[in-house]
């Protein structure tokens, strides 16, 4: 989980500012003005976009976007981490690299993706390693605090670090779900199963729309033999992200269709002759 998706850009006005002085110093620079305002308003829409769970039409607006301006750094980070979802690591690290060209090395939100792509690629040891650096160069920074915690709790390793990283992370910030849905998570790695139930139900309030939560949230309820509401969070899972193949597995084993996971039936009507 990062961060990228939930802060606002303040690009837009700097755009806006980018075109009025150009206005004043030629043409050449009113054509490179208007085309970082355009990239600009398409990564505030690609943001919005990203903030309501609305994935596809976020990676159109970023690629707009590009398009007017293929160095915006943050329309990289930000289609970086939409292509590692999609497990499109090779547009992602391309991404990756024009970003990497305009920002600083040790920039949390590059350290966040490199981290996530090593992770997705199963280099554990450097992703590890990298979490830490950019926890190392922000130990008060909550996202980082909350990313290097759910990297080891998903790792099911040193969990008493975790927890402690988590923690403080759901202090700064006790109302964002993706938080406090790790410190449920943890919480289950470490098997205080009736505390995690309570944390990702909380969590589930806070944010209704990932998946990855509801996901969490049924993993619990298997573990606790409540079968019913396991199935009814992985379904609630599948519904937000129908290629969550972690979701879809489990439903299976629940003998649930994924292609058909409501037991809706395409029932055909006979017309009287």
């Amino acid at each position: 989980m990062t961060a990228t998706g939930r802060r606002r850009s303040s690009l837009l006005y700097a755009g806006l500012a980018l075109l009025v002085t150009a206005s004043t110093t030629g043409c050449s620079r009113l054509v490179d003005a208007q085309a970082r305002f355009f990239a600009a308003s398409h990564y505030n829409r690609a943001v919005e976009a990203y903030i309501q769970h609305r994935h596809a039409a976020a990676q159109r607006e970023l690629r707009k976007s590009l398009r007017f301006d293929p160095s915006h750094p943050e329309a990289n980070l930000l289609l970086a981490q939409l292509y590692l979802r999609d497990e499109k690591y090779a547009e992602a690290s391309e991404c990756l690299r024009r970003a990497r060209k305009h920002v600083a090395e040790d920039s949390p939100d590059v350290l966040f993706t490199l981290a996530d792509l090593y992770d997705r690629a199963g280099k554990y040891a450097e992703a590890e390693a990298t979490y830490r650096k950019a926890y190392r160069g922000n130990p008060t920074n909550p996202v980082a605090q909350n990313n290097l915690g759910y990297f080891l709790a998903n790792r099911d390793r040193k969990l008493d670090e975790a927890l402690e990283l988590i923690r403080s992370a759901v202090k700064s910030r006790p109302h964002d779900g993706s938080f406090v849905d790790s410190l449920g998570w943890v919480q289950y790695r470490r098997g205080s199963l009736d505390e995690a139930s309570k944390l990702l139900s909380r969590a589930k309030e806070l944010d209704p729309d990932t998946a990855e939560i509801h996901y969490h949230l049924g993993i619990v309820y298997r573990d606790l033999n409540r079968a019913d509401d396991a199935r009814t969070e992985f379904l609630h899972a599948f519904d937000r992200d129908p290629d969550f193949q972690l979701a879809r597995d489990e439903l299976r084993k629940l003998g649930e269709d994924p292609r058909n996971p409501h037991g809706k039936r395409n029932e055909t009507t006979t017309e009287p002759r």
